[in-house]
């Protein structure tokens, strides 16, 4: 068991510095739970696609071209809504602007 533990831990630290190494932030770590995603989150990096404004910045079309579906499992509906979920927070301060 402390094996097992040891070298679980291992990997986590050697995760995060793979992200610290590659300036992706935690904003982008904790959105949709892309901290269970590491393949995809490290893909991302290593693309450019460090925080939650660089996802959001992006057109489906070049997520897609960067991070084909076979690796992300998202397909182009499921892209266009992963960014827009990642824009929501641009809005956020709208909406109580609209009702004041």
């Amino acid at each position: 068991r402390n094996r097992a533990n040891e070298w679980l831990e291992g990997k986590e630290t050697a995760f995060r510095d793979r992200l610290t190494e590659l300036g992706v932030t935690e904003d982008l770590l904790e959105f949709e739970d892309l901290a269970e995603k590491r393949e995809l989150v490290l893909l991302m990096g290593e693309k450019g696609i460090k925080t939650l404004d660089d996802l959001a910045d992006l057109a489906t079309d070049e997520f897609v071209e960067m991070i084909p579906q076979s690796i992300s499992g998202m397909n182009h509906k499921a892209v266009e809504a992963f960014i827009m979920k990642a824009r929501a927070h641009w809005f956020e301060g709208e909406e109580a602007e609209k009702t004041a």
